[in-house]
């Protein structure tokens, strides 16, 4: 996390990382079942719209974070969209683990 001023207002500027952990955080609970559009939010497509990277970036930003136990795959999202998408393969679901979570708390206390 880096702060700025620009024209007297603070800025808080994350790194990739964090904005995913922060994103994870507030996303919508994971889907119940493959079929669950509540699990979009949580794919690498959506993910790198929200964060405004590429796919590369994201993807190795979660492998980075998955390695440290902050996120995990928690099952596969099987939807038009993602067959239409990914060739008719599932796109995996991100989620944080317990200690992703204690650690997007961390970074939402340091940002407040």
């Amino acid at each position: 996390m880096m702060l700025g001023i620009t024209k007297g207002e603070l800025r808080i500027d994350l790194d990739l990382r964090e904005r995913i952990i922060i994103h994870l955080a507030s996303a919508p609970k994971p889907p119940k079942t493959e079929y669950d559009t509540n699990g979009i939010p949580r794919t690498i497509a959506y993910m790198m719209r929200m964060v405004g990277m590429t796919r590369a970036s994201v993807t190795y930003a979660l492998d980075m974070l998955e390695a440290e136990g902050l996120v995990m795959v928690s099952g596969l999202l099987n939807t038009r969209e993602g067959y239409a998408r990914y060739g008719g393969h599932g796109a995996n679901v991100y989620v944080l683990t317990a200690d992703g979570e204690l650690l997007a708390e961390a970074i939402k206390r340091r940002a407040i």
